[in-house]
């Protein structure tokens, strides 16, 4: 997928990085990626919540404070930026920084000054800057709730496509999933699988891993079949199941279109028309069933074991 190729290309650079999408696409795992493939992966990644932070805390947390400069100051605090040195730090949700925090913190974009509240010294600070948006960031500049000027210090911008825009990637993504809960050897049957990719997914990643975990608890079993989904899967499968041309999104006919091409090119070779389609032979088989595309044919129940 070009989104990963994209990281790939820009992780060891040391440019700023703008991280834009949906809630639950995963902007903190990928800044972390951007860290860990970096030369700076032995280095801090500090991660700050801006809008978890009142705006007169979160100043003192970024660029720290001098003992007494305010009631309560009963000692000097080294802020994350210092406390970052050599590494990365991660401000998600900055569009919720004010924009007079904003001014201070472009101060620190262009040349790494730090000078603590109630200070009169200014350090400096080699921080790599991955910020997350999950607000239409270019509205906000338009609107005067961003500033145009800060905007531009981001030197690459990436946009996290949700997951309804790359519904072909949700095999290896389950998969990755059960793994990291602990259950590899959990297999998802054909049709359970056809649900969850039936689905568009508004919370994204974050809301599948939440479908998994409650599955995972609630099914005693090491295959998970549609009725050990949540209720609004079981609500759809009709649907899945009675799909008409009709029912079909222009994006979608295009794709059951070039699947069919692809198919009738290769003879109806899955494994060679999924390596020309870029996907795996799994989703495939997967788009065919959806589609339709092995009309008068019955095809055999199967499995997708988190192994193969």
């Amino acid at each position: 997928m070009e989104f990963y190729k994209q990281i790939a290309r820009i992780a060891d650079a040391p440019a700023s990085v703008l991280i834009e999408g949906e809630s639950g696409t995963g902007k903190e795992l990928t800044a972390r990626s951007l860290h860990n493939m970096s030369s700076r992966r032995d280095k801090p990644f500090v991660v700050v919540h801006c809008g978890a932070i009142p705006d007169n805390l979160l100043e003192s947390e970024l660029f720290g404070y001098e003992k007494g400069s305010f009631t309560g100051a009963n000692h000097q605090h080294v802020g994350l930026l210092e406390s970052a040195e050599g590494g990365t730090v991660f401000l998600d949700e900055i569009t919720e920084m004010s924009t007079a925090l904003q001014g201070k913190f472009l101060r620190f974009m262009q040349d790494g000054e730090v000078r603590r509240i109630g200070g009169h010294e200014v350090r400096h600070a080699a921080v790599r800057v991955v910020a997350a948006a999950n607000k239409n960031i270019d509205e906000e500049v338009n609107t005067g709730r961003f500033r145009m000027d800060l905007l531009y210090r981001f030197i690459v911008r990436l946009r996290i496509p949700p997951l309804r825009e790359h519904k072909e990637d949700i095999p290896l993504l389950i998969e990755s999933l059960l793994k990291k809960f602990g259950y590899p050897n959990v297999r998802i049957s054909m049709e359970a699988m056809e649900l969850l990719m039936a689905y568009n997914w508004p919370g994204n990643v974050r809301e599948i891993e939440n479908v998994l975990q409650q599955t995972l608890l609630l099914s005693p079993f090491a295959v998970i079949l549609p009725e050990n989904l949540p209720k609004r899967f079981l609500q759809q499968k009709e649907k899945v199941e009675d799909i008409s041309p009709s029912d079909l999104s222009p994006l979608e006919t295009v794709e059951k279109d070039k699947i069919l091409q692809t198919l009738q090119q290769t003879s109806w070779n899955q494994s060679k028309a999924a390596q020309l389609l870029d996907i795996d032979r799994k989703t495939l088989r997967l788009k065919i069933r959806r589609y339709g595309l092995l009309e008068g044919k019955s095809s055999a129940d199967g499995e997708f074991s988190s192994k193969s």
